[in-house]
């Protein structure tokens, strides 16, 4: 069983550094043509690494299946199958070694679906973006820091929606601070700012007051373009991130299902790795047991485009119609389950 693990985890690490790397090198080509006075070579190589952990978790699925069938098609093709069967090891013996190995790249896997990949990706975000904007701009894991003019704004935390939480304004004049504006939230709509629960306080040489206003409207508090920037998408937030966030819109009555169907597609992915690398043995011992390398990469190739495109459809039938998201989440890895273990009954039969 360690022989086949080996094997098997081997292939599919070779084969993911593969496709990565063909990834890589066309995503740098296309961060070259944009380098410009404000973006460098060494932005453009940056952005290309922050973006790996990303290109990594989507390759997995594919890369497991095809490095599966590679790895345990080279034991068939050296007749080392044969051998093994012959010394009363059985498929489901091999099996556990495909699932031992699995289980290895499942781990890694919601490592990067859970925190790595999200985080590393927001970063390539506002790495390619902050380059192009003049405001001094610092986001941190807690809160967000802008300097804009004389202004030191403070962002607790932000919203795709636009909404901002806890917001400190700081006004600096001849390097003393002379204003300290707080407010609760902040909401653009048209171009303007619209803050609750404003208190200012105002410091001079010789008093410091303070007013409370429920409500302040601001022509410019922070830019639409810079908006964008230190929003977080769903698909880059951590998966606590956007556990937090649905419940947020639950309660206040807004619409969930999307990102429910983002949560659980982040649960049940990585559990595919499992369901493919194990439909890659009744391949190898039923219709591929003879094959070559090159027809067990397009069959691989093939089944991984046919789980995307499978993935694809049932997120957005349960978009359109009243289906519960967990279940358009899963429905993929079930269908392929039910063929998985029908190839299995039919080569053990």
């Amino acid at each position: 069983m360690r022989y086949i693990f080996n094997t098997v985890l081997l292939a599919v690490i070779g084969v993911t550094i593969v496709l990565v790397g063909i990834d890589i090198i066309f995503t740098f080509i296309v961060q070259v043509n944009s380098i410009g006075p404000n973006y460098s070579l060494l932005d453009a190589l940056i952005f290309v690494l922050l973006r790996l952990p990303t290109d990594i978790y989507l390759m997995l699925p594919v890369a497991a299946f095809l490095g599966t069938l590679i790895g345990l098609g080279s034991l068939a093709s050296k007749s080392e199958l044969i051998a093994m069967q012959a010394a009363g090891v059985s498929i489901f013996q091999i099996s556990k070694g495909v699932l031992l190995a699995s289980s290895f790249l499942l781990i890694f896997a919601y490592m990067l679906s859970t925190y790595i990949s999200p985080l590393t990706r927001h970063l390539a975000f506002l790495k390619q973006n902050q380059q192009n904007n003049p405001q001094a701009l610092l986001v941190l894991a807690s809160a967000t820091w802008l300097k804009s003019g004389n202004h030191f704004i403070y962002i607790g935390q932000t919203r795709p929606s636009g909404n901002l939480l806890n917001i400190v304004n700081f006004s600096i004049n001849n390097d003393q601070l002379n204003d300290v504006e707080i407010a609760q939230s902040a909401q653009i709509e048209k171009d303007q700012w619209t803050l609750t629960n404003v208190s200012d306080t105002h410091i001079t040489d010789t008093q410091v007051s303070q007013t409370i206003t429920p409500s302040l409207t601001q022509p410019s508090l922070i830019s639409p373009h810079l908006l964008q920037i230190i929003t977080m998408d769903p698909a880059d937030m951590t998966l606590p991130s956007l556990y937090s966030y649905i419940e947020y819109r639950k309660q206040n009555a807004l619409d969930v299902k999307p990102y429910k169907l983002q949560f659980w597609n982040r649960i049940f992915q990585p559990l595919s790795l499992v369901v493919l690398m194990l439909l890659a043995v009744p391949f190898v011992f039923g219709p591929l047991r003879s094959a070559n390398n090159g027809l067990r990469v397009v069959v691989g190739v093939f089944a991984g485009f046919a789980f995307y495109i499978a993935n694809q459809f049932f997120s957005s039938f349960s978009l359109l119609f009243p289906i519960p998201a967990v279940v358009g989440a899963a429905a993929p890895i079930l269908i392929f389950s039910m063929i998985l273990i029908g190839m299995m009954n039919k080569v053990n039969g």
